[in-house]
């Protein structure tokens, strides 16, 4: 019979949040353009319509320019690419593949030419977001996302090309930014926080890993200790993460990685282990319209399963108690009372599901809203013995966890009203 202890939902029951987001409850999930239109000779031109087009989802947006010529747009999709345009009396402005950072202003300005001496400037890329920095920040986008070699397959990899961010791997995958305690930064996905509410996870996160696939990133950035009253919660720094909507093409992926013992070693030390595991991650993302220019859908999902790896033959060596005496008292245990204190067993495999929706619906041209639902469930094998305190298997205990998440965001720009 086995006398290992169980103990399930330690650390996190279920997380549930229902909300309108608002800048000031939550990270900025949005971002803007703003420049200025002038005609060949430099002057200001005054009074022009600016469109702003997600070539994505076809939304238009428009803006007028002031007397000096300048114009905004806000509350715009992150990511793109986008197509910026003006057309005066005096001629025509484009400019394409703009690709939009969460929480920085696209500096987009634009100089109208005569169209028989050019129709179109075609800008590749992106200039300065002429913003004012508020704190050091890194932004990385779904290039640079798609392109990183990840096997842990955690938002962690990401966070960590900021030359601020540091991972310790000896204290549980904890984020340092800029050298504070993990325990003062803050993360957020979608606008929702995900920390740790118990103080159980030394990563941060109320899961034992990446709260969600790393397939499912539109963007992340980190900022440090920002001072912006947007920003709350929190002293140290916080990494935001954008995930992807869908669009009017139909796109996704299908992923499949296994590992087992056979990619170890066999020796530790010059001694022979017995390291059998095997583990395996898979998952889906699909992505599409569901109403052509006016609602959309993504989904994800990643499914992870895998042995642990656990020794329980060399207890006694870091403890400083022989391996006699163990052996002593073990046999007494199961002669006297029947109990075994090295009985381990009937444990299911470390898993870990991840699952995401959202839906948008592009109300008109001033309002959109959001729909995000998250929901994560995953379990670790804690061993309970290190150089102070032996603890055998009977000891150890299986700590699972359950988030479930959603909220809803309205997006509207009253700048015309």
């Amino acid at each position: 019979m086995s006398n290992w202890k169980l103990l399930s939902g330690v650390a996190a029951a279920s997380i549930m949040t229902a909300a309108i987001v608002a800048p000031a409850e939550a990270q900025v999930t949005t971002s803007s353009v703003r420049g200025q239109v002038v005609d060949a000779n430099g002057a200001a031109v005054s009074g022009a319509t600016v469109t702003i087009t997600d070539t994505r989802t076809g939304s238009v947006d428009t803006a007028t320019t002031n007397a000096s010529g300048v114009y905004a747009a806000r509350s715009l999709r992150v990511g793109g690419p986008y197509m910026i345009s003006v057309t005066t009396a005096d001629g025509s402005a484009v400019r394409e593949n703009v690709f939009l950072q969460v929480n920085e202003a696209f500096r987009g300005d634009l100089q109208v030419v005569a169209e028989r001496t050019m129709d179109t400037v075609t800008v590749v890329g992106t200039t300065g977001d002429g913003t004012l920095a508020l704190g050091p920040r890194s932004s990385f986008g779904l290039e640079t996302i798609e392109s990183l070699p990840t096997i842990s397959r955690d938002i962690r990899d990401i966070a960590r090309l900021d030359p601020l961010v540091t991972v310790d791997e000896t204290n549980g995958g904890a984020i340092s930014i800029a050298g504070t305690n993990n325990r003062y930064n803050s993360l957020t996905i979608d606008g929702i926080k995900f920390n740790d509410l118990f103080g159980l996870n030394a990563n941060g996160f109320p899961s034992q890993r990446s709260p969600i696939s790393v397939d499912a990133l539109e963007t992340l950035s980190v900022e440090v200790a920002p001072y912006d009253v947007e920003f709350s919660g929190f002293t140290g720094g916080t990494v935001n993460v954008l995930t992807k909507s869908g669009q009017n093409d139909f796109f996704g992926s299908a992923y499949y990685f296994y590992s087992d013992d056979d990619f170890s070693g066999e020796q530790v030390n010059g001694r022979e282990v017995d390291q059998s595991f095997q583990e395996t991650t898979w998952g889906v993302t699909l992505g599409g319209p569901i109403i052509k220019d006016k609602l959309f859908f993504f989904a994800s999902y990643e499914d992870f399963e895998a042995e642990q790896l656990l020794d329980a033959e060399d207890l006694p060596g870091a403890s400083g108690v022989s391996q006699a005496t163990y052996d002593t008292v073990r046999q007494i245990t199961v002669d006297e009372y029947g109990f075994d204190p090295l009985a381990f067993g009937g444990i299911d495999p470390v898993t870990d599901k991840k699952f995401l929706a959202n839906l948008d619906w592009i109300i008109n041209n001033d309002h959109s809203a959001k729909l995000t639902y998250i929901q994560n469930e995953g379990n670790e094998i804690q061993p309970r013995n290190n150089g102070a305190d032996l603890g055998s298997p009977s000891t150890w205990y299986d700590r699972s966890e359950e988030t479930t998440a959603y909220a809803v965001q309205v997006f509207s720009d009253y700048k015309r009203k």
